[in-house]
């Protein structure tokens, strides 16, 4: 088994290649759109090598030698970057079939966290390449779903500009609620893997502002919280309008 311990040192002595970013072993696109075919994952998951973090684990640091990328297969992660020696800025949160591991010049352009313990697999860039090059169905799909997520951190560069406290975390909410649907069938609850702190921090509010939020929410009948991790939405129509309102400048 792999640990977090193993993750610490540099694998380019294994003798890989520098990464290419492409998605590992996901089995659809988040909008509902194409599936790889089993024999497309099973070739995936041929190259691939399981990795168990605990919460709070490393996945790999910023600026670090870029040699592989991972696919969340159970659990969830957060991505943050460096803004100065002391501080960091958590820019998104990460669910099985998503992934982690972008890279720019051969390093990772930020780091990544285990948010709870997670599992996932990782290829090396040299084995990818190879499976790209006799793939061109799995470049395909790699190309679609690469365009999905760039799409998805524009919408979110945009709620962050332009909406309130209220409006901000009414977003996160439907936002995480599409996620996890995803991925799992008839969910009555949203979970909440990530703390006030977390969700502060990648909004862009104080935890004060994330905590009158939710009881802002609660008392417009929105939503209702069964505890600080479990998220029943009441009303889809008001939590939507709030979602979408926008800060007006005068």
């Amino acid at each position: 088994m792999i640990t977090g311990s193993d993750l610490d040192h540099d694998d380019s002595s294994a003798g890989e290649g520098p990464l290419i970013v492409a998605p590992a072993l996901w089995s659809r696109t988040e909008d509902g759109g194409s599936w790889l075919t089993p024999e497309e994952r099973g070739i995936l998951a041929s190259v691939a090598t399981v990795v168990r973090l605990q919460k709070g684990e490393t996945i790999y640091k910023q600026g670090q030698q870029a040699n592989a990328l991972f696919n969340i297969a159970k659990g969830v992660a957060k991505s943050h970057i460096r803004q100065s020696e002391k501080k960091t800025k958590i820019t998104g949160f990460q669910f099985p079939n998503d992934i982690v591991g972008i890279a720019q010049n051969g390093k990772y352009m930020n780091s990544a966290e285990a948010v709870t313990s997670i599992i996932l697999y990782r290829i090396y860039g040299r084995s990818l390449e190879k499976i790209l090059e006799g793939s061109p169905g799995i470049t395909i799909k790699l190309i679609r779903k690469l365009w999905l997520d760039l799409h998805a951190n524009h919408c979110y560069t945009i709620v962050l500009k332009k909406r309130h406290a209220v409006s901000k975390v009414a977003w996160f909410i439907q936002d995480i609620g599409r996620l996890q649907r995803s991925s799992a069938n008839n969910i009555d609850e949203i979970y909440l893997a990530m703390n006030r702190l977390d969700i502060a921090d990648y909004l862009g509010i104080s935890p004060e502002a994330v905590s009158r939020s939710f009881r802002s929410l609660i008392d417009r009948g929105a939503i209702h919280l069964r505890d600080r991790r479990h998220v029943q939405i009441v009303n889809e129509a008001d939590l939507e309008a709030v979602a979408s309102e926008f800060v007006i400048k005068l």
